[in-house]
């Protein structure tokens, strides 16, 4: 072979080899951006009719006051008369514990269903409540210092939570 033949060889040779390089680099940054896609979060909601039955009943806020409509907005499932009935006994929680005393409160709920009071179980105790369960029902409490609206705030978090798991909130108990 020629030398002129064996350097227009070698420079085909080392076109194709750039071309090949651009091409696997430009590969390989589309597949990290895929990765990033696939490593995101998507929230994805799904709503059934008894879903949006239930959204429906609690959003019945005609003659609410506004801080129960306020409420109502932050914990959808909830009734506007569950709400108004916690929101008057906040009052009575400022009288009952002082600011920064040690306060429990226990939660009485229950579930027809066991796959959402084992959903239900695993969140409560995640958020760090201590949990007994008998049959399809559950008492959940938490110790926590008090402070303005923690009780209450602790309340409503919890019967919506249940509600939403299609459980029934049955009652609470402050100590």
């Amino acid at each position: 072979m020629s030398r002129k033949t064996l350097f227009g060889a070698l420079a085909v040779a080392a076109g194709v080899a750039a071309a090949l390089a651009v091409k696997l680099y430009k590969d390989a940054g589309k597949a990290d951006e895929e990765k990033d896609e696939d490593d995101a979060v998507h929230f994805i909601t799904i709503e059934s009719e008894e879903d949006e039955k239930k959204e429906t009943d609690a959003q019945d806020l005609s003659g609410q006051s506004e801080e129960v409509r306020e409420v109502c907005a932050v914990f959808p499932y909830l009734k506007p008369a569950f709400v108004e009935e916690v929101l008057v006994k906040d009052q009575e929680f400022k009288t009952l514990k002082g600011e920064d005393e040690l306060v429990c409160v226990t939660h009485h709920v229950s579930f027809a269903h066991a796959a959402e009071l084992e959903q239900f179980v695993a969140i409560m105790d995640e958020a760090g409540y201590t949990i007994e369960v008998e049959n399809m029902d559950a008492k959940v409490s938490r110790k926590f210092f008090a402070q303005t609206g923690a009780i209450t705030s602790d309340i409503l978090n919890v019967a919506n939570q249940t509600i939403a798991l299609d459980g029934i909130y049955n009652s609470f108990e402050v100590e």
